[in-house]
């Protein structure tokens, strides 16, 4: 007898939804209606909201040979409710629609939707309905979040960066493309966990022996699989006005920064010294996998916050930013548009060419 693995198909759609629904989790908190109608029914409360929405693609976002589902769930929430986390707000709700071929096993969408009600749970984003399709092939997701601004808290916008700003960026952009390198190569994060809490590395199938290639491969494969964005620091600096201007670094730190720079009617000169010199991205570039100064200026995937401050606010910003354990650089700063965009390094500047992350254009570096 051939011992065939459950799909979706095999319960069809009302369970899956009740099973999927059992997994995620929801909670109560100003939901009238939830799941089990044709639309959920909220009370913000007179709050402001901030929508977003964003989808992760087989075969453009993730691959399933190099993502756990659970990676997967958690990392469809990362990405929405960073967006949030960049406009100041606070993660209320989301809604998930999948879009599953009928051979998708069970146990997949399962472990999946673990993962999305893991991040429900720790991002504070409730999920309160959805939808579920079925296409030929290609797993899609969609997920649309909901936050709130309180009344003394102002959105941060992309366009309010003035000359004389400090530039900054939390994180370490370029490990998430070198993770996405990683995963091209044969590296994987093993379910396999050290006595540590963290997950082993291995290549091929082979579990990296020597401690400091298997650590730095593993803070790059995280970054990648599990994005941890810093919501925290978003609505601590927007309720402080701290910040004049924020972005999500998502498709990469120089498309990104172009991008407040557009919308502030600003120039910038920024210096990435410090990230490119960071030695898990040097000990792979030195291996030949990539460049580091693509990764950090184009890599993407970095799902951490950009931004303008007034210098007088430097100190307080970086106060919160040690407060709540998040790592902070000052890369450079901003200024009148005409003296244009430029990256200072060693050698004197150059014009800072757009790198990063374009669906439909020319600029992609390495996906």
């Amino acid at each position: 007898m051939i011992d065939r693995k459950q799909t979706i198909s095999d319960i069809g759609e009302s369970a899956l939804v009740e099973r999927v629904l059992s997994l995620i989790g929801t909670c109560d908190r100003g939901v009238l209606q939830g799941p089990g109608d044709d639309g959920a029914v909220v009370d913000p409360g007179g709050r402001r909201l901030v929508l977003s929405t964003d989808s992760q693609h087989e075969g453009v976002h993730f691959r399933q040979q190099w993502t756990a589902p659970c990676d997967l769930g958690r990392r469809a929430m990362a990405v929405n409710v960073s967006d949030l986390g960049a406009m100041g707000a606070d993660p209320l709700w989301g809604l998930v629609a999948f879009a599953l071929p009928q051979s998708t096993e069970l146990r997949w969408i399962e472990d999946v939707a673990r993962g999305m009600g893991s991040a429900s749970e720790e991002f504070g984003c409730s999920i309160i309905g959805g939808d579920v399709t079925r296409v030929p092939e290609r797993i899609g997701i969609t997920v649309t979040v909901v936050g709130a601004l309180p009344p003394d808290r102002e959105a941060v916008l992309r366009r309010g960066a003035q000359p004389g700003d400090l530039c900054w960026v939390t994180g370490f952009p370029g490990r998430a493309a070198a993770g996405r390198r990683l995963l091209s190569a044969g590296y994987r994060l093993s379910s396999e966990e050290t006595g540590r809490g963290g997950r082993r590395v291995e290549l091929r199938g082979t579990r990296v022996a020597d401690a400091g290639v298997a650590e730095d491969a593993r803070c790059c494969l995280a970054a990648y699989l599990q994005p941890m964005p810093p919501l925290s620091m978003g609505a601590r600096v927007a309720e402080a006005s701290l910040v004049n201007a924020m972005i999500d670094v998502s498709d990469g730190l120089g498309i990104d920064l172009m991008r407040i720079c557009q919308a502030s009617d600003v120039g910038v000169e920024v210096e990435i010294g410090d990230l490119e010199g960071r030695s898990e991205l040097q000990r792979w570039q030195a291996g030949g996998l990539g460049s580091v100064r693509e990764w950090v200026l184009g890599g993407g995937d970095d799902y951490q916050l950009l931004g303008a401050c007034p210098r007088e606010a430097e100190e307080d910003l970086f106060s919160v930013a040690n407060e709540l354990g998040i790592a902070l650089h000052r890369i450079g700063q901003f200024l009148p548009v005409g003296e244009g965009c430029r990256l200072r390094g060693q050698e004197g500047t150059e014009p800072l060419v757009v790198r990063g992350w374009d669906h439909f254009g020319a600029s992609e570096v390495i996906r």
